[in-house]
């Protein structure tokens, strides 16, 4: 077993314990340390902390363990009871997780079942980047919702909830449709959806300062779902596509901001 926790008090303990209960443990204090105990040798369970350091650290380690041995049985331990919807969310990549405080009896439970029952993964499952946000934009656009009605200056613009968010699937879908197939005709439809959404945003009173605002808080949501789904995610798809995303975002808010000056359509130059 490889233990994961930047808690010394944690891998001498629970270690100990764990040993007691005939498991070869060895420990890792941190990301790299872990990373490198995974390159070294094969271990039959992953057992990690959620945070190793940084938040949600543990996705990393899992992620790379699943990688490099798809058959290891990983069980993830999490201090943040509400954080389980996040975690059901990628429990087929996951095996297991249990909230803090372990019961060990139960973990050492848990952990042997996994071991009965092993795994049957392959890598090929894993999906693209924007495949998760196409499969998530209600979730994606909810979730973005609550960050901006926390907003005291946009929610005193008074716009409704429908209203700021009506046309918002279209864009997602045409922005994410623009990723995966780089044809022309999607970067067209992005293109008049961001025109759109400058327009619209003008007409409910916002200033360019708070659209430009509104756009990061969208970023930064896509990019808080992608790292929840960090195990799902094919690795050698996820740098090139957060590249794309953010710079494709870039370009749409561009567009709004020149339709939203001019109030009128953006033409695409010939």
């Amino acid at each position: 077993m490889l233990l994961v926790d930047d808690e010394p008090n944690i891998r001498l303990t629970l270690g100990a314990i764990l040993e007691m209960r005939g498991f070869a443990v060895t420990t890792a204090g941190t990301v790299e340390e872990a990373l490198a105990a995974i390159q070294r040798q094969t271990y039959d369970v992953l057992l990690s902390d959620l945070n190793i350091g940084e938040p949600y650290d543990g996705f990393t380690v899992a992620s790379a363990t699943r990688r490099l041995h798809p058959q290891v049985a990983t069980v993830m331990i999490t201090g943040y009871p509400a954080f389980d919807a996040a975690l059901e969310s990628i429990r087929q990549q996951v095996d297991d997780y249990l909230v803090k405080p372990t019961d060990v009896d139960e973990l050492v439970d848990r952990i042997e079942e996994k071991l009965r029952s092993p795994r049957r993964t392959s890598p090929n499952q894993r999906k693209r980047p924007v495949e998760i946000i196409q499969e998530n934009i209600d979730a994606l656009i909810e979730r973005w919702l609550n960050v901006i009605e926390a907003d005291a200056e946009l929610t005193e613009l008074g716009v409704s909830a429908a209203a700021r968010t009506g046309h918002l699937p279209q864009y997602l879908t045409a922005l994410t449709t623009q990723i995966e197939t780089n044809e022309k005709q999607a970067g067209k439809m992005a293109m008049e959806a961001a025109s759109q959404h400058g327009r619209q945003r003008r007409s409910m009173g916002y200033s360019v300062r708070l659209l430009v605002r509104e756009t990061r808080l969208l970023k930064t949501v896509i990019y808080e779902m992608l790292q929840e789904h960090l195990l799902e995610i094919k690795v050698s798809q996820l740098i090139a596509e957060i590249i794309a995303f953010s710079v494709s975002i870039t370009e749409q808010l561009e567009i709004s901001i020149t339709a939203f000056q001019d109030d009128i359509p953006y033409v695409r130059a010939s």
